[in-house]
């Protein structure tokens, strides 16, 4: 049978089910492929961490951990010099700040209240 002997429909649904197989073999071809990355990027993340520890418990590891750690509380003590020495409030006094403000708001509304309580009893009744 000659490609020329069928119809136009033919011909087309012959090319289509030749895509939608092509399309499907990559599909699948993918989902193995990023199956075997996804499971290698654990062994190597593995790995790396065993690599890691092993080298943190050597002589070379344990002095690196050491500088890092004074490294990192001598940031922490500039930058705790550094706020110190700005005139910025910490959390905890702002913390404070807004609980007075707010004991001098209820302070207020209950002046307000009784203000107007007052006012009202003093002011005449007027006849109906």
């Amino acid at each position: 049978m000659n490609w020329q002997d069928n119809t136009l429909p033919d011909l087309f649904e012959a090319g289509r089910a030749r895509i939608e197989n092509t399309v499907g073999t990559f599909q699948r071809d993918f989902a193995r492929f990023q199956k075997q990355a996804d499971k290698r990027r654990r062994e190597f993340g593995q790995r790396i961490g065993k690599m890691q520890a092993e080298f943190e418990e050597t002589p070379v590891g344990q002095h690196i951990k050491g500088i890092r750690l004074a490294a990192d509380q001598n940031a922490r003590e500039r930058v705790n010099t550094l706020l110190e020495n700005l005139p910025v409030a910490r959390s905890s006094e702002l913390g404070k700040l807004e609980r007075k403000v707010e004991r001098l708001n209820r302070k207020v509304r209950a002046l307000e209240k009784s203000k107007a309580k007052r006012a009202g009893r003093l002011t005449p009744a007027r006849p109906a």
